[in-house]
């Protein structure tokens, strides 16, 4: 409750607002930057993991 009795327009409340919502926004774009990344290296590893099936099967073909 001591949240109620603040002053929204005092210079120390709205600087620790700043502060806040910009750790909050920090975060979220951590958070949708790790998505990003770990999405792109799921499809990475796929492709990867395909190539070297490809790979594979090329070299048995060969060597028969």
């Amino acid at each position: 409750m001591i949240l109620l009795a603040l002053n929204p327009l005092s210079k120390g409340v709205a600087i620790f607002e700043m502060l806040i919502l910009l750790l909050a926004i920090a975060f979220m774009g951590f958070l949708l930057g790790r998505w990003v990344i770990n999405s792109q290296t799921a499809s990475l590893k796929k492709q990867l993991a395909d190539t070297a099936d490809e790979l594979n099967d090329c070299q048995k073909q060969r060597n028969s």
